[in-house]
């Protein structure tokens, strides 16, 4: 390991050292504001990863909990960081709460966003920026339509880190209007058919997305429960509030970095 050890800085040390200075911050945090995390609390937030994957990619249980289970391994979530990312989640989830609200004007426009036309498309997602460059160049090379989604189907199969990598990076249908998705997606969904979009940013990732057609929405108003949608809102909101405080934690003072290898990784990474 000590021969290692400087390597191992190198490679990953800037994630590691910005996963535990969040963690130190946050625990001192939590610990001013008298919130405390049970054993149930952090089973909660493992079975709402498994229960969001497979309610948002048409996934069994199953099925979402191997995707989870590769997720993990693309990000390189081991036993140590994963339970560390549920503990994470779980303090910040309570310390947010309190701040997060669902008015009755978001429920009614997510209700005309579930009513309104739906787009099929189909996306590659990878954690590095040329990777999803590269596929965007290659689906635009292939000419037609039929041939871009055989090319999208191909590279999502292999490379994407997407639930939807299981159907050749289908998605949808879903409506660019709907505000529960990230505005960078709702771009993209605004493509017209056949188009493909430029890489975008979506949770940490790098995505590409073809437009493969609109269809009506099979639902009218008095289909949707308002109650669920509700708590969708609550749920995206609560996400945005945690990264958030996410950032602030991570802005709070200088971290000074005494080790060689370590302070080059903090020093060279993205906004660094």
């Amino acid at each position: 390991m000590a021969d290692l050890q400087a390597s191992l800085a190198e490679v990953g040390g800037a994630v590691a050292l910005e996963e535990f200075v969040i963690d130190s911050r946050l625990a001192r945090m939590a610990q001013e504001a008298g919130v405390r995390l049970d054993d149930e609390a952090v089973q909660r937030e493992r079975l709402a990863l498994i229960d969001s994957v497979a309610r948002g990619s048409d996934l069994s249980t199953e099925q979402a909990v191997a995707f989870v289970d590769r997720f993990r391994r693309a990000r390189g979530l081991g036993p140590r960081r994963f339970d560390a990312l549920l503990q994470r989640n779980g303090l910040m989830r309570a310390l947010v709460a309190s701040e997060v609200a669902v008015t009755q004007s978001e429920v009614d426009e997510a209700i005309r966003a579930a009513t309104g036309p739906r787009v099929l498309a189909r996306i590659v997602v990878t954690p590095a920026f040329a990777t999803a460059s590269a596929a965007a160049q290659r689906v635009r090379a292939a000419g037609g339509l039929e041939a871009r989604k055989a090319i999208m189907a191909l590279i999502a199969s292999s490379d994407s880190i997407d639930a939807s990598a299981a159907r050749g990076g289908q998605i949808g249908p879903m409506s660019a209007a709907d505000p529960s998705l990230v505005s960078t997606l709702r771009t993209a969904l605004s493509l017209p058919v056949g188009e493909v979009s430029d890489v975008f940013a979506i949770e940490g990732s790098f995505a590409v997305l073809l437009v493969e057609g609109v269809t009506p929405a099979p639902a009218d108003a008095n289909a949707v429960d308002p109650e669920a949608v509700r708590a969708q809102i609550r749920l995206r909101k609560e996400r945005e509030a945690m990264d958030r405080l996410g950032a602030a934690l991570l802005g709070q003072g200088r971290v000074i970095v005494t080790d060689e290898g370590l302070r080059w990784a903090w020093e060279s990474r993205p906004g660094g």
